[in-house]
């Protein structure tokens, strides 16, 4: 793996606070933590949902902020571990390519952006939450950033960054295409497999409007 990099180190750190801190029991605490019992149950832990399909009178459920948040929760050790461990592996270089204050700016946009594409285009109705999307989104720039780099994912051998994610984007689309007609995927239908096309398609993105945003480049 190789040696962590500043904004890297700072994320991987909010991650494992905020992973840390919502293990706790909520209904064990003193009554006067009820608000904040609140927003951990609406803010974080619920997840972020699309408003495409949303049943009526389940609108409420929406909450804006949630675009920002979901992406800092995972509902298990295992979605924790994996999300960190490409994060730790792929965001170095990318930070190091970008700069740490502009890979900070390309996270963040990634996972908003992508949240945004989640309620609005979304064909699942299930919640989202996890950081898979903006990670997808750094996954995309380090194909882009370095083309031939060996890289693996799950099953598939290592093979050049540029087609690995190319392959891992068609799959997406394939299997976002079966959960739009209803198919059951069975423990594959509980991931959103339309977040992490978000997420390089918010990379692409930004990529292209950056020069419009105003942001340092520092």
């Amino acid at each position: 793996m190789p040696r962590l990099t500043p904004t890297v180190q700072h994320l991987l750190l909010i991650n494992l606070v905020i992973f840390v801190a919502f293990q706790a029991p909520m209904e064990n605490l003193p009554p006067a933590f009820a608000e904040g019992m609140y927003l951990y149950t609406t803010l974080f832990k619920s997840g972020l949902l699309g408003l495409r399909d949303l049943p009526a009178g389940m609108e409420g459920l929406f909450h804006p902020v949630q675009l920002l948040t979901h992406f800092f929760t995972h509902h298990s050790l295992f979605h924790f571990i994996f999300n960190m461990l490409a994060l730790a592996s792929l965001g170095p270089a990318v930070e190091t390519v970008l700069g740490s204050r502009r890979f900070l700016y390309f996270y963040l946009f990634c996972g908003l952006a992508g949240g945004t594409m989640i309620a609005f285009l979304d064909p699942s109705p299930n919640p989202v939450i996890g950081a898979s999307g903006a990670i997808f989104g750094v996954m995309a720039a380090f194909a882009w950033q370095f083309p031939y780099q060996p890289l693996s994912f799950f099953f598939l051998p290592p093979l050049p960054a540029r087609t690995m994610v190319l392959i891992i984007a068609a799959i997406s689309a394939l299997l976002v295409a079966l959960q739009a007609t209803g198919a059951n995927l069975g423990g594959m239908g509980v991931v959103s497999h339309f977040g992490h096309l978000a997420g390089m398609a918010a990379a692409i993105l930004f990529y292209g409007i950056e020069r419009f945003l105003p942001l340092s480049r520092k």
